[in-house]
Formats: structure tokens, C-alpha cells, sequence
């Protein structure tokens, strides 16, 4: 599929590279080696590869994904996504689709401004894989705007190419802004056999659900003690221990990265019971939710 819009009526046979879908599908491999992607993920739970790695589907989030890297939607319930397909060009004519922005030549000080706006898609670290959380409260205005750029791409309105280059410059900034602040860490899904990854991306996909070890045990048809010692020998923990390391490590980027009240992020990372929750939030963190909010809350 072709990822640029072609003026028809308006700037007739004008070749924009920049394509958005409102509801992404993500059976189908697009945009590899030609564009940058902004996958905007608004609800859901999962798992994404992003190359070689698996990691724990934070939502609502961006992802900024590159051209070198390959993205497959693997275990998920409920995910709801939508994407905007772009050349670094659309921002500023001079950059290419190079290893690193800032490394292509002639640039002027404006032009390496221009690829500052793009750094969150090029730049990964260990604690960083192209993921930037939004606040709750983002949602309906990043809503919005993706819906506008759908719409402007769509009927090619008066002076379309700039209207959407525009709207793409807005979420970039706002992007910009919360991946400077951010401090989220990467849950790296570790790689296990065929039949206890099997296992693995169950618990990635439905640790907000109560999990009993006999109800696992019986769905992998297996018993509580083998299937406990098979997960251990792959992550180290039990069964247990791996949920609430996983459920404590989005708690912990919920409080960094959203203004939700700590009863909600509770609730939204599968414990039910507030002083459960703080107890192992401090065992695992070394503060309390608010302290821990206080200490490195970036909103």
C-alpha cells in the first residue's frame, strides 16, 4: 500500500509522504525501510515487538517507530490504535531517512531544530524503546487531531498539505515535551520455550484480571507446581512475584506520566486491595505510590 497522498482537485498530483489510518490494522506490514510510524494506542492491553524485543503494551501512549524497525502485535485484548505514516521529509525537506537525524549534512540550525522535533523515533536506550505515556486527559485531543489528519488526507481540503503537515507538528511537539520528561522504564519480555511463552503473554495480557495459580494451571494443562517452577527457571520469580513486578512496574509509569488518582492506577493494574498494593509497591520500588510520585512524577 502505497504510504503518501496524492492531490486530486487541490494541488493536483502533489505527492505528500504521509498517510494516516484511523483504525490501524495491524495484521498488515507497512511502512518498513519508507517511514517513520506514530502509533497512538488508546486503550488495550499486550504485547508489541519492536524488532527483535517483546515488550508490555502501555496505553493510552505513542510509539515512535522508525523505518529500520519491524512492529507485530502479538497476545492483546482490546487494543485500539491509530497511526500516522510519514517521511522525516514532511517535517523539513532536508532530512532523510538516516541511522541519526542530526547526522545528515548541510543542516542549518533551524533544520537540526526540525530533527530535534523527531528525536523520541530515532534515540533507544535500555530505559527507552519508543514509547512516550499520555496522561488520561490527552486522550480526546490526540483523538482529535489524528481524526483531523485522517479527514484533511482524505478529502485533500484547501492548502492540505500544510494542514496536515501542521497537525503532525503539533503532536510532535507535545511528544517532544513528554519524552523529555519522561521516566519510564522498558518492560522487556523475557524469551521463554514455546510453551511457557505461551504462559508469559497470558500474563501480559490479563494481569489486571485476578489470577489464580490452579485456574492457570488447568488452562495450560498443567499443575501449579511445574508450571511455577517452569516460569522461575525462565524469570526468576514466581508466578506471583512476576505479576506484581510487571503490575508495579506500569503502576509506576502511570505515576510518573499521568495526573490518575493512586486508587485508579491501583485498580488499573489488577490489585484491589490499597494496602496490598503499598505494601508491595514499597517492597519493589522503595517508596510509597505518592512518594514515589513526588520523587519522580514528571507532570
Amino acid at each position: 500500500m502505497e504510504l503518501a497522498t496524492v492531490g486530486q482537485t487541490v494541488w493536483g498530483q502533489f505527492l505528500h509522504e504521509m498517510k494516516c489510518f484511523s483504525n490501524e490494522d495491524f495484521a498488515i506490514d507497512r511502512g518498513l525501510h519508507t517511514r517513520y510510524r506514530l502509533l497512538f494506542i488508546m486503550e488495550g492491553n499486550g504485547i508489541l515487538q519492536i524488532g527483535t524485543v517483546r515488550h508490555s503494551i502501555i496505553s493510552p501512549a505513542f510509539y515512535c517507530i522508525n523505518e529500520r524497525e519491524p512492529l507485530q502485535l502479538a497476545a492483546h485484548s482490546g487494543v485500539k490504535a491509530s497511526s500516522v505514516y510519514f517521511h522525516p521529509k514532511v517535517i523539513n525537506y532536508k532530512l532523510s531517512l538516516r541511522e541519526n537525524l542530526f547526522d545528515n549534512e548541510g543542516l542549518a540550525t533551524s533544520d537540526i531544530q526540525d530533527a530535534w522535533l523527531l528525536e523520541p523515533f530515532f534515540n533507544r536506550s535500555d530505559g527507552y524503546y519508543g514509547c512516550v505515556s499520555i496522561d488520561v486527559s490527552f486522550v480526546h485531543y490526540v483523538q482529535r487531531i489524528m481524526e483531523e489528519i485522517h479527514q484533511i488526507l482524505t478529502t485533500s481540503s484547501p492548502n492540505w498539505p500544510c494542514q496536515s503537515r501542521s497537525y503532525l507538528q503539533e503532536l510532535l511537539f507535545l511528544i517532544r515535551r513528554l519524552y523529555r520528561k519522561s521516566k519510564e522504564t522498558a518492560h522487556r519480555i523475557p524469551q521463554a520455550p514455546p510453551d511457557i511463552d505461551e504462559v508469559i503473554q497470558y500474563l501480559h495480557v490479563y494481569y489486571r484480571n485476578k489470577i489464580g495459580l490452579d485456574e492457570l494451571a488447568k488452562r495450560f494443562h498443567t499443575n501449579r507446581t511445574t508450571l511455577n517452577r517452569k516460569v522461575n527457571s525462565v524469570t526468576g520469580m514466581s508466578i506471583v512475584s512476576y505479576v506484581n513486578s510487571l503490575r508495579i512496574q506500569l503502576a509506576s509509569s502511570m505515576l510518573c506520566n499521568t495526573t490518575l488518582k493512586v486508587t485508579e492506577i491501583m485498580d488499573r493494574v489488577g490489585f484491589t486491595d490499597d494496602a496490598y498494593f503499598i505494601r508491595v509497591f514499597r517492597k519493589q520500588a522503595g517508596y510509597t505510590p505518592a512518594e514515589y510520585r513526588k520523587q519522580f512524577g514528571s507532570l
